[in-house]
């Protein structure tokens, strides 16, 4: 919760004001009092059919303690419950989200976010078909996303199809990309070896690279990593794509000789 990072709370507040939203944060240890104390920072005496809920995920040894702070109650005395600890955070529908605890003199979470997979119907294959589209459909994808559609019958326009065969000839399947993101991390070997592991193969990488690699001593001193570290460790990781950014505002000016060099060490050039 370092004020570069946390900072952003207010305006992510200020928006969700006046919709009825459950917003999730999560965070490492301490990050339920440092959302109390930006709540509690205002006046909240207009506020009575506000339907917005604060749910704060805060890791606590096995535990994971949620704490539900809403708005029509002024964000005061949170309901408070235990759950274990897991490395999938949390899971939707539409998202998978895991984490690793890193090291910055402090903790410091690190996240993969995966989209499912999608699903979408060849219009070209269904017209062939001669079937009507139809709420069956989006009953195929339900049964292909849970793994179920092997040797399953769907009624079709009156009639029995094999759910499997139809899947096969009428869906294109686009697997979802996992998204990654690095932040405010020193580059320890117990560090790279948490982040290459939970890195493994994902699509696009958001990853720190303070400073070049010219500064290795002020990066280790502000438990930073260079941009050459960044992109060792993607390329280390099979990362299909990397952005660095948090840059050191020393190298104001100077921001594209960090992404060369981590684009070197990524693509496994040496200068």
């Amino acid at each position: 919760m370092h004020i570069d990072h946390f900072v952003g709370f207010d305006h992510l507040l200020r928006l969700h004001l006046g919709r009825g939203r459950r917003v999730r944060v999560f965070g490492p240890p301490g990050i339920t009092h440092c959302v109390q104390g930006k709540l509690q920072g205002y006046t909240w005496n207009l506020v009575k059919h506000q339907r917005l809920v604060f749910e704060v995920h805060e890791p606590l040894g096995e535990q994971m303690q949620v704490s539900e702070f809403v708005c029509r109650r002024r964000f005061r005395n949170p309901g408070v419950t235990l759950r274990p600890v897991r490395d999938l955070l949390f899971e939707d529908d539409l998202l998978s989200v895991r984490w690793t605890e890193l090291d910055h003199r402090t903790a410091s979470m690190a996240y993969t976010v995966t989209e499912r997979d999608f699903y979408n119907v060849n219009s070209v294959r269904l017209s062939a078909s001669g079937l009507t589209p139809g709420a069956w459909l989006n009953e195929l994808k339900k049964l292909v996303r849970a793994g179920q559609a092997q040797g399953i019958r769907l009624e079709v326009d009156g009639r029995d199809h094999d759910a499997g065969a139809l899947a096969e000839d009428l869906l294109i399947h686009t697997p979802g990309r996992t998204l990654g993101y690095i932040a405010d991390s020193a580059a320890s070997t117990e560090n790279l070896y948490k982040a290459k592991a939970l890195m493994q193969g994902v699509d696009l990488l958001y990853c720190e690279g303070a400073f070049l690699e010219a500064d290795r001593t002020r990066a280790d001193d502000t438990a930073h990593m260079t941009a050459r570290q960044a992109g060792i460790l993607a390329r280390s990781a099979g990362v299909k794509r990397l952005v660095v950014y948090h840059f050191s505002p020393k190298y104001e000016g100077r921001f594209d000789e960090l992404e060369a060099e981590a684009e070197a060490a990524f693509s496994g050039h040496h200068h």
